[in-house]
């Protein structure tokens, strides 16, 4: 509800541990919500849980840099700042690491506030995020035409990919390596061929003219 959090304390289960199953089962069917959610899910494929039980269906992350690519960090902590009352909840616990120097360290009430804030915090910024993508595609229904809006290109795009590139970050890919250089060969020509449509376009004239 964007109100209550809940810590779970697993410092004493073992990698193997019967209740990471419970954990797994409990959450494989529920709709996840991740902050960076490549990186936690690789430490939790540690414990045995199934790759198919965690599913990134919304990354704030990921989603800060659709809504906006020019923000110089899209981490959870900026977009606190964005879409909550709670920026900055993180202060107190940066203090305790530089006190203490690791999580293990730091005094248990300290953790579980800071880690319970840190799911809350998640989802409010996803509900401010979902909103946002509701609004901009209300507002410039142009870029629809193609068929494609804000939220078509975030789920059917930039999702698929975040959970693809996850399992090839954790297990590795086979790749073939005279098909790349053939596709490297073809994508090359093409992105030339675009920039040269696009500065035509905006009627640039200078050929090392920066798009990016």
């Amino acid at each position: 509800d964007g109100k209550t959090g809940y810590f779970i304390d697993t410092s004493d289960w073992t990698r193997k541990d019967v209740r990471w199953q419970e954990f797994s089962k409990a959450v494989r069917s529920k709709r996840q919500v991740w902050a960076n959610g490549k990186f936690d899910i690789k430490l939790f494929l540690e414990t045995g849980i199934p790759r198919d039980h965690l599913h990134i269906d919304w990354d704030v992350v990921s989603c800060a840099h659709v809504l906006n690519e020019l923000t110089l960090k899209n981490g959870l902590k900026t977009s606190t700042w964005l879409y909550t009352q709670f920026g900055g909840y993180d202060h107190k616990f940066d203090i305790c690491m530089k006190l203490f120097g690791s999580v293990e360290n730091i005094p248990k009430d300290y953790v579980i506030e800071y880690a319970t804030k840190d799911a809350i915090v998640t989802f409010m910024v996803y509900r401010g995020q979902d909103a946002d993508l509701t609004r901009i595609d209300a507002e410039f229904p142009n870029h629809i035409e193609n068929g494609w809006s804000l939220r078509d290109y975030y789920y059917h795009a930039m999702l698929p990919a975040t959970n693809m590139f996850l399992d090839i970050e954790y297990r590795g890919m086979l790749i073939d390596e005279s098909k790349i250089a053939e596709a490297s060969v073809e994508l090359t020509k093409k992105a030339d061929d675009l920039k040269r449509q696009i500065l035509e376009m905006l009627g640039v004239l200078d050929p090392e003219f920066n798009l990016d």
